[in-house]
């Protein structure tokens, strides 16, 4: 999914949906971006969203995406709004009414508002927006099929008009009530059927049009000139919007990544695995936000090296493939690696594990047992084998990495021994000397023992 696209009555899913590479989303609401951009999309273009019956877009959530490296664009209807309010950030408003708004123009919210049917019928709108009856009416006077006082007054009469309420019907007759030569209003009503201008309907074409324009580009990803704020108000949203996008309970497909997590779900153990990784990784990434905890560049290509090294990538056509495989693009494994950066800053500032709650994990997970039977079997067998070793902990190390594990010594040796707990090198290579005196011990039994 390279795009995610937020719109209802302006216009319809099939026009989304016939974009290669874009998901469909309804009207969006309160924290729909933030869980959009949890599935980090290049872009994410916002037409039109709620109002009044459910919490509005917040501003928020959308320099928290922009700030993910992801590209926002509004245009239209609620789309105009947001980017009239954040094109200084770096939001991109598309659109005559998003220019109007941006200008100054247009202020009111109910310029761009409009009841609509429910998305079982396709969000079909019931009512005319404001927008589009001031275009009309200013095309009607252009064309002459009425004067400028007239088409004052038919503006004014739509104005006045509550949005849910507004029909031309009722507008050419507040405007007759208001003094409108009855002459010049038949004219406006035979000229309407085509004559009638959908300017919402043609700004979020063009959006579609530019969001096309840029899906088929080299781009990059964004990089803001702002540093996103962690507030209380930020972490109540985050918290509380749940982990995923919208799923076919909203009539939207179901996406490669939602697949995915499904597949995962069928093995219920992994699920559980990753997901409680997952969480844990969420809160500190919360808590680092809290906390405005840093990168620091250095920490990310020691960071880059030991993914390239776990994984044998060590060419750079072997991490584009790699990337390419799992749906990454380089500006995304970034963040990633700034986001596993913070995570390990804040676990760093953590106490040590107590040993009594890893080990009721252990018991949690049923590997006690096995742990507990390989760590009495290797103390048995160096009771019965009680040779001293004159190793350099160079040597130990090499053995341990290279013929033990059949992995490359790590670079940052002290980094990989916080990642397992341990804190002095001292007590690491006495670890690894009983293991290679274990092994040494039971080779030379088995060896022993073929020649007999």
């Amino acid at each position: 999914m390279k795009a995610i696209v937020f719109s209802g009555p302006s216009v319809s899913r099939e026009a989304v949906t016939a974009l290669k590479g874009v998901a469909w989303r309804p009207p969006v609401s309160q924290g729909d971006v933030y869980r959009a951009a949890k599935t980090s999309p290049r872009a994410i273009a916002i037409i039109d969203g709620f109002f009044d019956s459910v919490p509005s877009v917040w501003h928020k959530e959308i320099l928290w995406a922009m700030s993910r490296g992801i590209r926002m664009f509004g245009a239209s209807s609620m789309g105009a709004l947001r980017a009239a309010e954040l094109h200084q950030f770096g939001m991109r408003g598309v659109g005559e009414i998003f220019e109007k708004y941006r200008d100054g123009t247009l202020e009111d919210d109910d310029e761009v508002a409009v009841l609509h049917g429910p998305a079982e019928l396709g969000y079909t709108p019931l009512s005319v927006p404001m927008v589009n009856a001031r275009s009309t009416i200013e095309n009607a006077v252009e064309d002459a099929v009425i004067g400028e006082p007239a088409g004052g007054k038919l503006t004014a009469a739509a104005k006045s008009i509550f949005f849910q309420d507004r029909q031309w019907a009722a507008v050419v007759h507040r405007a007759h009530l208001a003094g409108v030569d009855a002459a010049e209003l038949t004219a406006f009503e035979q000229w309407l059927p085509g004559g009638e201008r959908d300017l919402k309907r043609q700004d979020a074409e063009a959006l579609l049009a530019e969001l096309s324009t840029f899906l088929a580009s080299e781009m990059k990803e964004m990089r803001c000139d702002f540093d996103f704020e962690w507030t209380v108000m930020w972490d109540t949203v985050a918290a509380g919007s749940g982990g995923g996008p919208p799923r076919d309970d909203k009539g939207c497909e179901i996406g490669i990544d939602q697949l995915i997590i499904d597949e995962l779900r069928l093995s219920p153990r992994r699920f559980e695995q990753f997901s409680s990784r997952a969480r844990l990784k969420q809160m500190a990434l919360r808590e680092a936000g809290r906390a405005r905890i840093g990168i620091e560049s250095a920490k990310i290509r020691k960071q880059l090296h030991r993914l390239r090294e776990s994984l044998n990538l060590y060419s750079r056509a072997q991490l584009e493939a790699w990337l390419d495989k799992n749906d990454w693009t380089p500006e995304r494994l970034e963040q990633a690696l700034e986001d596993e950066q913070r995570y390990r800053s804040v676990t760093a500032r953590l106490d040590d594990i107590d040993d009594q709650v890893l080990l009721d994990e252990l018991r949690f997970d049923g590997a006690y047992e096995a742990l507990k039977e390989s760590a009495q079997t290797k103390q048995a067998v160096m009771s019965a084998h009680p040779t001293q070793f004159v190793n350099t902990p160079a040597q130990l190390v090499a053995w341990y990495f290279e013929k033990h594990l059949g992995e490359p010594i790590p670079v940052d040796i002290d980094g990989y021994l916080l990642e397992i707990g341990i804190r002095e090198r001292k007590y690491f290579y006495r670890m690894i000397e009983r293991q290679y005196r274990f092994e040494f011990a039971t080779n030379s039994e088995s060896q022993y023992n073929s020649s007999e």
